[in-house]
């Protein structure tokens, strides 16, 4: 676009123009001039050196604009999360305090002047606030982070593992009186014989009760850790309930009749539940998801026939009493089957696959 003697009069023009074009832009977009003067500078020596004519110039500026902001911002964040790190945050906490930072920066309508000076004075802030809030949690050693004494990074500890490793001032803190009774007279004993034989109970009966304890102990080790994804978060008598309904659902798909489900859903819920179940020959997974307390999103797939997978969502209230209440329900639009050769164990947090869309795109193609 420029030759290597000069400008000429026409191109000093059009680099005026670019220049005004360019600065209105960007002082839209930020009202931070340090930031400013480097994301203009950058492109305005990309405009120098650019060979090709320019039929656009005000949207080359800004599609040019919006490559130099991102790679900007990378930078910062980059700069931002080496402070954290610095200051002995752990790689996550770190992670997410340069994004925050970030986010702060970006939405500052207050003009910044010395860009990474501030982020560094903003990183120190908020990493001080955090360690003093991890300092002034130091009861938590008695909580479960601290006190169970399994690796975090096992997604789904057995039931055996919770019960033997956590300590019995955690067990009480998650169990209920009678529950935290029974898993410590479990440990009194080698085996579930023995302490069947102690209990005179049966052992069945004896297994009956401990899967009841440790299911239990589960639901409320995955909702502390937060987690909202899984069936694990169930206690038993949610549990049983839940497959009871599960079962009677498919009981009523498979005569196509749902009229007689006012136990559980409205009139109307039912007559959707005929079309939302039409096709469906069987439930070969079902797992749960919780949006929200008291509100329980059962997801139900039909597997049977691979070529033509089928899914149907449902909203419940689940009461104190445990009553199920049907809220809503639909299809699944589109459901794919990765091979699990094809993408291996899938990242999981909370219950949650961490895969984005465009991941997920990918082991499809």
């Amino acid at each position: 676009m420029f030759s290597d003697t000069g400008l000429d009069s026409t191109r000093l023009s059009m680099y005026k123009q670019a220049q005004e074009s360019l600065n209105r832009y960007v002082s839209d977009l930020l009202p931070h001039e340090e930031l400013q003067a480097e994301i203009s500078n950058k492109v305005l020596l990309s405009l120098i050196h650019e060979e090709a004519e320019i039929p656009n110039i005000d949207a080359w500026i800004r599609k040019k604009t919006d490559i130099f902001l991102e790679s900007c911002i990378k930078n910062l964040w980059q700069w931002a999360y080496r402070q954290a790190r610095q200051l002995y945050l752990d790689q996550e906490e770190a992670e997410d305090l340069a994004q925050s930072v970030l986010i702060t920066l970006l939405n500052s309508k207050k003009p910044i002047q010395y860009t990474r000076a501030w982020i560094k004075n903003t990183v120190f802030k908020q990493a001080s606030t955090l360690l003093r809030n991890k300092s002034k949690q130091n009861d938590l050693s008695e909580n479960l982070r601290t006190e169970v004494q399994i690796n975090q990074q096992l997604l789904e500890p057995s039931e055996d593992e919770l019960a033997k490793q956590l300590t019995p001032r955690a067990l009480k803190k998650l169990l209920s009186k009678d529950d935290y009774q029974t898993i410590m007279a479990l440990r009194n004993y080698e085996s579930l014989k023995d302490f069947a034989a102690a209990q005179k109970i049966s052992y069945s009966s004896a297994r009956e009760l401990k899967h009841r304890v440790v299911t239990n102990l589960k639901a409320k080790y995955y909702l502390n850790q937060g987690w909202i994804g899984t069936s694990a978060i169930l206690d038993y008598r949610n549990l049983i309930n839940l497959k009871r309904f599960v079962n009677t659902l498919m009981d009523h798909a498979r005569i196509k009749d749902f009229t007689n489900m006012f136990r559980y859903a409205s009139l109307e819920i039912a007559q959707q539940l005929e079309e939302v179940f039409s096709g469906v020959n069987a439930i070969t997974k079902w797992e749960i998801s919780l949006p929200r307390s008291g509100i329980l999103e059962l997801c139900l797939l039909d597997l049977s026939d691979s070529s033509k997978p089928l899914g149907v969502i449902i909203t419940v209230t689940l009461n104190k009493a445990n009553h199920i209440k049907i809220q809503k329900c639909y299809k699944v639009g589109q459901i794919f089957i990765i091979p699990s050769q094809k993408v291996g164990p899938l990242p999981v947090d909370k219950g949650r696959c961490l895969l984005t869309l465009e991941q997920i795109k990918t082991y499809l193609t």
